[in-house]
């Protein structure tokens, strides 16, 4: 129909297409359907078991990130939706509903009691399986966000006059934008999220992540979210050397 939303048709040919798979055609009987070898929309089905994140090679961080860069240089909102996911974890609710006014400053010490100051993300917990936190903000990332918060016309991080806008960057624009470079992942920007969790699970720990990305237990960071980004070294004869105090043979 004249001016009616293109993902609303794709909604359309979607459901359509799931009533007419081959498996559900003995609930028409002696129904004749016609060649449907060129209805192209498919539903992306939710596999039985969701699995853990496949890390992304050298040259697919490359062009992302060489990508993004541009979003930020143009003041894309989608830019915005990359770097609070892909850096901080967030999901893409979280995204759309943080605000300017959750950003804040506190105090931590070092071992010498040495004080100083680190900018933090509070997260409510929105969802079931999530718990709220504080998500540090490093100093470099808040450098570049600080370029749309002189432009902000609302309270919300994600630029955008309204929800529907808003919802549009974090739901839409963000996914067109990461399938441009990991086209076969069912799950298209919360990849950016367990990118995130694996990265903070490899230098920090698995239990790190599970504070990071938020989860009640650490068996569901283990086992979809994070996944170590680095070779597992060997038990060496040297590691043995060390710990018992061993002296090489010839």
């Amino acid at each position: 129909k004249a001016r009616r939303p293109d993902s609303s048709i794709r909604s359309s040919l979607v459901q359509a297409r799931c009533v007419l798979q081959d498996h559900f055609k003995d609930l028409y009987h002696d129904l004749q359907l016609p060649d449907l070898s060129g209805f192209r929309s498919k539903k992306r089905f939710k596999p039985q078991q969701e699995v853990g994140f496949v890390p992304f090679d050298r040259q697919t961080v490359i062009d992302m990130e060489a990508a993004a860069e541009r979003l930020w240089q143009n003041r894309d909102a989608t830019w915005v939706c990359y770097a609070l996911m892909s850096q901080l974890g967030l999901r893409n609710g979280e995204v759309e509903k943080a605000l300017w006014s959750d950003i804040s400053t506190r105090p931590v010490f070092d071992q010498k009691g040495k004080k100083s100051e680190v900018r933090v993300l509070r997260v409510r917990a929105n969802y079931d399986e999530a718990v709220g936190g504080e998500i540090e903000v490093p100093d470099d990332l808040w450098a570049k966000l600080e370029a749309y918060k002189d432009e902000a016309t609302t309270e919300f991080i994600v630029p955008g006059k309204n929800k529907t806008e808003r919802a549009n960057v974090t739901e839409r624009q963000i996914n067109r934008f990461v399938e441009r470079f990991i086209p076969d992942r069912q799950k298209l920007s919360y990849e950016l999220r367990k990118w995130a969790g694996s990265i903070v699970a490899t230098r920090h720990g698995i239990y790190a992540a599970q504070r990071f990305l938020r989860h009640k237990s650490v068996t569901t960071t283990e086992r979809y979210y994070a996944t170590y980004l680095k070779s597992q070294t060997a038990a060496t004869w040297a590691d043995r050397a060390e710990i018992y105090g061993l002296e090489k043979t010839a």
